[in-house]
C-alpha cells in the first residue's frame, strides 16, 4: 500500500495534467481576445468611439457568457444523459433547440434597430455618445440570438467530448473580428466595429453548425410529443440557475453604464484593465475548475466524500500556487502593462497611469475570483444549484451597491476596488459554506504552506520590480525595450517563487521539480542514444 504522500502526488497529477491541456487551449484564446482589444485602442484610443463599442457590446457578451455557463453546466450533462441512452435522441434535442433559436433570432432581428435607439437612450451617460452607442447597437443585439445558439451546439459538441472546438470557435471569432478592421479601413467607425463584432459571430456559429449538423428534419420526428415534453421539463427545472447567471452577466454592462457618466474614455479604461486581469485569471483558473467539478461529481456519484475532500484540498493549494503569483507580478508590472499593451499617441501617459491603478485593483481579486467556484464545487456536485445561485446573487447585490457608493468618491478606480472587496467577501462566504455544508478541507490548518506563499509572493515582486527596474537603465527605449524588460524580469519573479516555494518544502513544487529533472534526463538519454547509433 502506498504512503499518503505519494496518494497525494497522485491526485496532484491527475489534476494538473488534464488542466495543464485545457490551459493552453484556453490561454491561446486569451491572447487573441487581447490583441483584439489591442487592435481597437491602437486605431480608435480611448475615446468616444471605443467607448460606445464597449458599451454597445457589453450587454451582447456579457449575456453570451451567461449562455455559455448555462450550456457547460446544464445542457452539457443533459446531452451526455442523452446520448447515452439513444445517440440520436441527443442529436434530436440539438436540432430542436438550434431551430427554435434561430426563429427566435430572426423575431429579434426584425426589432433590433428600434430597440438600439430606445436602450442608446437610458444606457448612454453624459461622457457617451447616444448616436455612436446607437450605431453599435444596432449591429451587435442580434447576436444575442447568435450566442444562444453557439451555446447550444457547443454544449453537444461537449458532450460529444469534442472539448478543442471550443476554443477554436472563439479564436475565429476574434482572427475575423481583427481582419476586418484592418483589410477594411475604410469601415473604422463605431459602425465598423459593430459589424466586426456581428461577423465574427456568424463566422462562430456557422463553424459550429458545420461540426455539429443539426437537422431540419428532427423538428416532426417520431415521438415528438415526448421528446417536446422532455424539453419542457429540462426548462422549468433550470429557471433559477439561468436566471441567476443571466442576471450576473449584467453586472459588466452595470459598471460600464456608470463609467459612462465619468471622463470620455473611461468606458474604455475599464473594459481594458479587466480584460488584462481577470482574463489571465480566467485561463489559469477555469481549466482546474472544470477538472475538479468532473472529478468531484463521480466522487459523489461513488459516494465517497473523502475522494471529494482529497480533491479540492489538492486543486486548492494548485489554485494558490498559481494564482498567488500571478496577481503579484500583474499588481507589480501593472505601469508597464499598462504601457506596453495600450500606450501610444491615442492613449497618453495619464490614461497609462490610470489604467495600471485599476488593472492592480483587479489584479489583486484574482485569487478570489478563481476560488469561489471551485469552493462552491461541492454543492454543484450533490445536485444543489439553488445555494450557489442565492450565493452569487448576494455577490452581485454586494458588488453594485458598492460600485454605486465609490464611483462617486473614488470614480473608475473605485469601481475596481469595489469588485476587489466584494470578491473577497464572495469567497470567504464560499469558504464557510463549503467547511459547513461539504467536506472539511485539511490545507486550511496548514499555516507552513500559507507562509511559504506569502515569503514567496513577496520574494516575487521584489526580484521583479528589481530587475525590470535595473533593464530599464540599459534595454533601449520603446516598445520592444519595455517588452523586453517585463518579459525577463517576469522570468526571474516566477523563478524566484518556484524556488523559494521548492526550498520551503511546498511538495507540489517538488513534485514539478522532480518531473522536470526526469523529464531533462530522459531527453538527454534520448540524444545520447541517438548520437551513439550515428558514430557506429
Amino acid at each position: 500500500m502506498g504512503s499518503p504522500d505519494q496518494g497525494s502526488n497522485s491526485i496532484a497529477v491527475g489534476i494538473a495534467r488534464p488542466w495543464l491541456a485545457i490551459t493552453m487551449a484556453t490561454g491561446t484564446v486569451a491572447v487573441l481576445e487581447l490583441v483584439r482589444q489591442t487592435t481597437v485602442i491602437r486605431i480608435f484610443g480611448a475615446g468616444a468611439v471605443s467607448d460606445a463599442f464597449y458599451l454597445g457590446v457589453a450587454v451582447p457578451a456579457a449575456v453570451g457568457g451567461a449562455f455559455q455557463s448555462i450550456g457547460v453546466q446544464v445542457l452539457m450533462p443533459w446531452f451526455c444523459l442523452s446520448t447515452v441512452r439513444d445517440a440520436r435522441k441527443g442529436h434530436v434535442h440539438m436540432s430542436r433547440l438550434f431551430f427554435l433559436l434561430l426563429l427566435a433570432m430572426v423575431a429579434f432581428v426584425s426589432i433590433s434597430s428600434r430597440l438600439a435607439a430606445g436602450m442608446a437612450h437610458w444606457i448612454a451617460g453624459p461622457a457617451i455618445r447616444q448616436d455612436l452607442l446607437a450605431e453599435v447597437l444596432r449591429l451587435s443585439l442580434p447576436t444575442l440570438g447568435l450566442a444562444a445558439a453557439s451555446a447550444t451546439l457547443s454544449a453537444y459538441l461537449y458532450a460529444g467530448e469534442r472539448f478543442g472546438v471550443s476554443a477554436l470557435r472563439r479564436a475565429v471569432n476574434s482572427v475575423f473580428f481583427i481582419a476586418m478592421l484592418l483589410v477594411w479601413p475604410s469601415r473604422r467607425t463605431a459602425s465598423g466595429l459593430g459589424l466586426a463584432y456581428l461577423a465574427g459571430s456568424v463566422v462562430e456559429l456557422v463553424w459550429l453548425a458545420f461540426l455539429a449538423r443539426p437537422s431540419p428534419r428532427c423538428m416532426w420526428s417520431r415521438g415528438a410529443m415526448d421528446e417536446w415534453r422532455e424539453l419542457g421539463k429540462l426548462s422549468a427545472s433550470v429557471a433559477l440557475p439561468s436566471a441567476t447567471w443571466m442576471v450576473g452577466a449584467l453586472a459588466h454592462p452595470a459598471e460600464r453604464m456608470m463609467a459612462g457618466y465619468l471622463t470620455v474614455g473611461s468606458v474604455a479604461t475599464l473594459s481594458y484593465a479587466r480584460r488584462t486581469t481577470l482574463a489571465l485569471g480566467r485561463v489559469l483558473a477555469d481549466g482546474l475548475n472544470t477538472v475538479l467539478r468532473s472529478k468531484a461529481s463521480r466522487a459523489y456519484a461513488e459516494g465517497a466524500p473523502q475522494g471529494i475532500a482529497a480533491a479540492l484540498t489538492q486543486g486548492l493549494r494548485l489554485m494558490l500556487l498559481v494564482l498567488v503569483p500571478a496577481a503579484t507580478l500583474v499588481m507589480t508590472l501593472r505601469l508597464p502593462i499598462a504601457a506596453l499593451l495600450f500606450g501610444g499617441a491615442l492613449f497618453e501617459a495619464g490614461k497609462v497611469a490610470r489604467t495600471g491603478a485599476v488593472i492592480a485593483s483587479f489584479a489583486a481579486a484574482i485569487p478570489a475570483f478563481g476560488l469561489v467556484p471551485l469552493l462552491l464545487t461541492p454543492l454543484y456536485a450533490a445536485g444543489d444549484a439553488h445555494t450557489p445561485s442565492v450565493h452569487y446573487l448576494l455577490f452581485l447585490g454586494f458588488n453594485l451597491l458598492l460600485d454605486l457608493v465609490a464611483v462617486r468618491y473614488l470614480g473608475i478606480l473605485g469601481i475596481a476596488l469595489a469588485y476587489l472587496l466584494a470578491a473577497i467577501l464572495s469567497a470567504l462566504r464560499a469558504a464557510w459554506l463549503l467547511q459547513r455544508r461539504g467536506p472539511r478541507l485539511q490545507v486550511w490548518r496548514d499555516g507552513r504552506f500559507f507562509a511559504a506563499l506569502a515569503l514567496g509572493a513577496l520574494c516575487l515582486s521584489l526580484a521583479s520590480s528589481l530587475v525590470y527596474t535595473s533593464l530599464q537603465l540599459i534595454v533601449p527605449s520603446g516598445g520592444w525595450g519595455m517588452l523586453l524588460a517585463a518579459g525577463i524580469s517576469t522570468l526571474i519573479g516566477v523563478a524566484t517563487f518556484a524556488l523559494i516555494e521548492t526550498l520551503l518544502g511546498v511538495k507540489e513544487l517538488r513534485l514539478a521539480a522532480r518531473w522536470a529533472r526526469a523529464q531533462i534526463s530522459s531527453a538527454l538519454a534520448r540524444r545520447g542514444a541517438l548520437q551513439g547509433g550515428r558514430t557506429r
